[in-house]
């Protein structure tokens, strides 16, 4: 079903592009965004910085034949946490009709009912602010990933358990009516630094048992996750959780060392770690 380009669309996708993505993944991503189940949603794209010709003209292609994708462009790039704050703050002046804000990264693919199965859910559980899904890894491994569903049991594990899969999020405009954004000055942590300032804010948290994204999974995506930059930002995020919230200080401080220690080891190492653990 092609969404409609009118002003009654109540959901968005936001997702960011850097030089780093690829041709095919980007196309069969907005494959799947394009093939929705429902209709009144737009697509917004923020180009951030340079990408290849052929990334240009399949942006160019979709953007021309789905009057519902919105493409825009920086010349530098800022990255992820900047790139989805400048499409929200776009969002939320130009497009106000917009109530959900859906997450997407360009190598990842939609199942192609999960714009409708979030939000029927968020419509009828008026209470969540953040929902979240399972997902279907491919590529390296082949796992179904699940995180803990309800609100308690997501808080209670916050420090164990990283409480969504990004990509699979949608949020309240509310949350970002509130003037939160994703933290800007974290290195490759934008998602964790805003679960953990949304808990403390006592925001609603659910995550859904079914399946809405199918997740890449490749060598570079966890080359970028095992960096001792990346490790030492979460820790330090983590660390600062625990301290304000004085909650199972003992035990968190050292599911606070266990991630750290997994991020630092060899790549051949924490690899198979990243595939016992999950």
């Amino acid at each position: 079903m092609e969404p409609s380009n009118n002003d009654e669309a109540d959901s968005a996708i936001i997702m960011a592009i850097y030089h780093k993505d690829r041709i095919f993944p980007l196309f069969c991503c907005l494959w799947s965004l394009v093939n929705q189940t429902i209709s009144n949603y737009k697509v917004f794209i923020c180009i951030d910085g340079f990408v290849s010709a052929d990334i240009k003209n399949l942006l160019n292609f979709y953007s021309r034949k789905f009057n519902f994708i919105y493409v825009v462009s920086k010349d530098k790039n800022s990255g992820l946490a900047k790139s989805l704050n400048h499409l929200i703050e776009f969002c939320l002046k130009e497009h106000p009709n917009i109530l959900y804000y859906f997450r997407m990264d360009a190598d990842d693919i939609c199942c192609l009912n999960r714009i409708q199965v979030q939000r029927d859910y968020l419509n009828h559980h008026p209470e969540i602010d953040v929902l979240g899904g399972a997902c279907k890894e491919f590529g390296l491994y082949s796992k179904i990933i699940k995180k803990p569903e309800s609100d308690s049991e997501i808080k209670q594990n916050i420090i164990k358990i990283t409480p969504f899969i990004h990509p699979t999020v949608v949020f309240r405009k509310r949350i970002f009516e509130q003037m939160i954004r994703y933290p800007e000055k974290t290195h490759l942590s934008e998602d964790l630094a805003l679960w953990l300032t949304l808990s403390k804010m006592d925001k609603c948290f659910h995550n859904l048992p079914e399946i809405v994204l199918y997740y890449r999974l490749n060598s570079s995506t966890l080359d970028r996750r095992m960096s001792i930059k990346k490790a030492s930002s979460e820790f330090i995020m983590r660390l600062s959780y625990i301290k304000k919230s004085k909650e199972n200080i003992i035990s968190n401080f050292f599911y606070c060392i266990g991630h750290f220690t997994i991020r630092i080891m060899p790549i051949s190492i924490s690899k198979i770690f990243y595939k016992i653990l999950r």
